[in-house]
């Protein structure tokens, strides 16, 4: 469809140097140069099917790697909230017993009674 635009152009001017014809073969081989520089638009059926076909693989690809980092996003949140709510829920419980709140090293060595490893 393009292909006689192309050669088109690189036909006007007449000749290529003293005593030469712009002939087919030239102009020819000057619009395979031009289709080459222009891009994948131009690109031979097997070549857009290829490039295509990349494209969706690297899209689900992408696809999966995303829920997948989403998963494990939403369990750490999950899991941070559920010792945020226990160390709450032992901070007030200390407060109603004693009337104040746990010092740190308090709350350290409950935490550390209770579940057998230090406070994140």
């Amino acid at each position: 469809m393009f292909e006689g635009r192309r050669v088109a152009l690189f036909r006007a001017g007449g000749t290529n140097g003293p005593g030469e014809s712009n002939s087919y073969e030239t102009a020819y081989l000057s619009g395979r140069v031009y289709r080459g520089s222009c891009g994948g638009s131009l690109a031979p059926p097997w070549r857009r099917r290829a490039s295509t076909r990349n494209i969706i693989i690297i899209s689900g690809a992408a696809v999966v790697i995303g829920a997948n980092i989403v998963r494990k996003n939403r369990q750490k949140r999950e899991q941070v909230a559920v010792a945020d709510r226990r160390q709450d829920a032992y901070r007030d419980w200390f407060y109603h017993k004693y009337g104040y709140y746990p010092t740190d090293d308090q709350f350290k060595q409950w935490y550390y009674q209770t579940y057998g490893t230090n406070p994140e």
